[in-house]
């Protein structure tokens, strides 16, 4: 029996909260004269809880929005020789972990490439503690989103991007470990459906949208 996958709601109110948090965070570039971190942004307007050093030596900022003593927003850093100016030492931001309700349980966590832009995410949409999407993204760009079985670390189906825009969904509806259902989407509409009976990873049977 075939199951149509249903999207993420982006209703949920953790959804938006998650968003909005993101979006509300300023960030700002250090200048080069001073110690510069060019791809590691620093979070201006709030207050930085600690800054450390890590046994292999990521340094690691917490900061505090509420002053509740639980740090909101994590951010690892590792020092690396300036690209342009190889004498010199630059901060790169690695990895950010963002608490969206303060309840000490991680909802966001990013992972940065070396050109500091985003690489993966993890999601914790309904803000329960566990990891709920998994996004993957090339130079800053949206490519895939694994959905991931309620309370389980196994993925549920796949959403493919390119521009911005979802071209097709797979899943694995019998769970053998192959796929055997396919969404493809043009221009952000469903198109077609297919589905495979013989479990050979082809499709038997398309409708159309």
């Amino acid at each position: 029996m075939h199951t149509t996958p249903k999207s993420p709601s982006s209703t949920l109110t953790p959804v938006m909260m998650c968003l909005l948090i993101l979006s509300c965070i300023p960030f700002t570039a250090c200048k080069k004269e001073q110690k510069k971190e060019d791809n590691a942004l620093v979070l201006n307007a709030s207050p930085m809880t600690r800054e450390e050093r890590t046994e292999d030596g990521l340094i690691v900022r917490t900061y505090d929005h509420n002053d509740d003593g639980l740090a909101e927003v994590t951010r690892y850093f590792e020092e690396i020789p300036d690209p342009d100016a190889p004498e010199d030492i630059i901060r790169r931001m690695k990895k950010m972990d963002i608490d969206v309700n303060s309840d000490g349980k991680l909802n966001v966590i990013r992972y940065y490439g070396l050109t500091g832009k985003l690489e993966k995410e993890h999601l914790d949409q309904d803000l329960d503690g566990v990891i709920d999407i998994i996004s993957y993204y090339d130079e800053g760009a949206l490519t895939k989103k694994e959905i991931l079985k309620p309370n389980s670390d196994k993925v549920d189906y796949v959403r493919y991007y390119a521009n911005n825009q979802l071209l097709r969904v797979e899943k694995d509806t019998t769970g053998d470990g192959k796929i055997d259902y396919w969404e493809f989407y043009e221009q952000g509409a469903l198109t077609r459906i297919g589905y495979d009976y013989n479990a050979d990873g082809r499709a038997d049977s398309w409708q159309a949208r």
